[in-house]
């Protein structure tokens, strides 16, 4: 770790002469928040390119508080929520946990309660502490899915097994 630390402090030391770029903005975010959020706003900071240098990280988000203290990045944006001393902590989004399903779900009002989900093929998305809580508590003990993920972008992937 530190090696690659300190070839990287040399290989930008090295750069420096022939920077023309006055301004770097060093963004870190959760996968998640990468693929399904985002893009619209890098598209936008894209036209910027030549006046600033854009720095894309993804990380797991308590690897994201890391980077934000040790000033490797300048701004995240992660699933979880934790206040840290001399940083701003801001919620950006919110939204309601849904179920998906190819099949038809057995529920009337397209309403669902947690006792009525039907775990035996499910998917287990590793979305953050609070959604593991919830999931320990409610469905834990019906056992763990065989299937972990902790990207977004592979639940389309495995829906069909």
């Amino acid at each position: 770790m530190l090696a690659r630390r300190w070839e990287a402090l040399v290989q930008e030391t090295s750069q420096i002469r022939t920077r023309t770029k006055n301004l770097t903005l060093s963004i870190g975010a959760a996968d998640s928040i990468q693929t399904y959020v985002l893009p619209a706003m890098y598209k936008e900071l894209s036209k910027y390119s030549k006046q600033i240098e854009i720095r894309i990280r993804t990380q797991q988000s308590t690897e994201l508080n890391q980077l934000l203290e040790r000033g490797e990045i300048d701004i995240a944006f992660a699933n979880l929520e934790q206040p840290m001393p001399n940083m701003l902590v801001k919620k950006f989004l919110a939204e309601r946990m849904i179920v998906i399903s190819r099949g038809k779900l057995p529920v009337a009002n397209n309403t669902l309660t947690d006792h009525e989900l039907d775990t035996s093929n499910q998917l287990f998305f590793e979305w953050n502490p609070s959604f593991r809580a919830w999931y320990d508590r409610w469905i834990g003990d019906r056992n763990y899915p065989p299937i972990r993920l902790d990207a977004a972008s592979l639940i389309e992937t495995f829906m069909d097994s």
